[in-house]
């Protein structure tokens, strides 16, 4: 039997995080994956010259956790930009249209920007503008994307920059998709400043001189290489699908490669992963994360020359 304080169970890079940094504060911990590849959705072809990432292929430097791990695990001076400046296009009347200059999450946060947009109507642009005086919700209640922007924004905004933007990387209906779970900073404007449009421009963001997104020349697995460097070898189970979890004092995990006990558990895995490790301890809780609805997405990379495409490539 492996005895140890903490077992993460779950080998993608939110299982690996946490691996990681119960080690740098002297837990003795456990990652137990299932299958034999280390990273979960992070995967990294080479070939040929190609680096083509199958999964997530950048990383948003406004969010700064992923960019101060490369810090720490020495990847600092290998970061790169890509496609700076990298602009978002929305699909119009068959036509695209750029996202305006200056935004934030896609949402104008200078007239001049708004005003020169020419993927709003003029009555769109309005509503948008009124959204420095519309009242904040006295409702402390979640809601979803589309009634949070609508509300503070009108409904161009919910088709043009909710669905495609903020719903379209979360692969989910912005309708269903919870605001405070997704976006906690615009909810966290509106009820502190009142706007989310006042709040921003407060803060006097300047862009990045990376830009918005940052990558590794060999692709995202390197941060998933890098992390599983820093993590020992007898740190890591692979191969270990969870058959059974009980409590009586102290976690007991049964595997295909012996049993584990530990005093705490961390569930890095999808929630129907974790309803079914669940079931034998808690069925509620088992049943809450098996309701949870997933949507299926696939990724396909085209590869060309560069003197192939004539477009510019800003975006």
């Amino acid at each position: 039997m492996i005895e140890c304080d903490v077992v993460v169970i779950g080998g993608g890079i939110a299982g690996l995080a946490a691996t990681y940094e119960l080690r740098r504060r002297g837990v003795n911990v456990l990652l137990v994956e299932s299958g034999e590849r280390l990273g979960g959705v992070i995967r990294t072809d080479r070939f040929d010259g190609w680096v083509i990432d199958g999964g997530p292929d950048a990383l948003l430097t406004q969010k700064r956790a992923a960019v101060a791990l490369c810090g720490e695990l020495g990847l600092t001076n290998r970061l790169v930009s890509t496609l700076m400046p990298r602009t978002a296009y929305v699909l119009r009347g068959a036509r695209l249209h750029p996202i305006p200059e200056g935004s934030f999450l896609g949402f104008p946060v200078r007239a001049r920007a708004l005003a020169a947009s020419s993927l709003f109507s003029l009555g769109g642009k309005l509503r948008m503008a009124c959204e420095m005086v519309v009242p904040r919700s006295e409702d402390d209640a979640d809601e979803s994307i589309a009634s949070f922007v609508r509300r503070r924004f009108g409904q161009e905004a919910v088709d043009y920059l909710a669905e495609p933007l903020l719903a379209g990387i979360h692969a989910g209906d912005v309708e269903r998709l919870s605001i405070r779970a997704l976006f906690p900073r615009l909810v966290d404007a509106e009820r502190q400043s009142g706007s989310i449009i006042r709040a921003f421009r407060a803060l006097r963001m300047r862009p990045s001189a990376q830009g918005a997104f940052v990558s590794l020349p060999g692709g995202i697995g390197e941060l998933v290489d890098a992390l599983v460097s820093a993590i020992p070898a007898d740190a890591v189970m692979t191969g270990a699908r969870i058959t059974d979890l009980r409590h009586a004092g102290t976690f007991m995990l049964d595997t295909p490669r012996g049993q584990v006990a530990a005093r705490a558990i961390v569930l890095a895995v999808p929630a129907y992963t974790a309803g079914g490790i669940l079931r034998g301890i808690h069925t509620g809780l088992a049943g809450l994360c098996e309701e949870i609805s997933y949507a299926s997405t696939a990724t396909v990379a085209f590869g060309y020359e560069r003197n192939q495409i004539s477009h510019p490539m800003r975006g």
